[in-house]
């Protein structure tokens, strides 16, 4: 009954040590968080379209902020 008690508390902590240990990202989670950063870029991009076209006062001005945003495609 003593060695039962005495392992008790052992495998107790043993057990929370390793439920607090973090797994290693899965594939999942590398590739979800990999077309998180990607959607994230995309509607910053986007944002910055919207802003520039928000400002602009003629059809010029429309035309550079597309001119703009294709050149930054190309660029990455």
């Amino acid at each position: 009954m003593k060695k039962l008690l005495l392992l008790l508390p052992l495998s107790l902590f043993a057990a929370s040590a390793l439920a607090q240990t973090p797994a290693p990202p899965t594939r999942f989670e590398q590739h979800k968080a990999a077309l998180i950063a990607h959607i994230q870029d995309r509607v910053a991009k986007e944002q910055a379209l919207l802003a520039c076209v928000q400002a602009a006062q003629d059809h010029a001005a429309i035309k550079a902020c597309r001119r703009a945003q294709h050149a930054n495609r190309a660029a990455h």
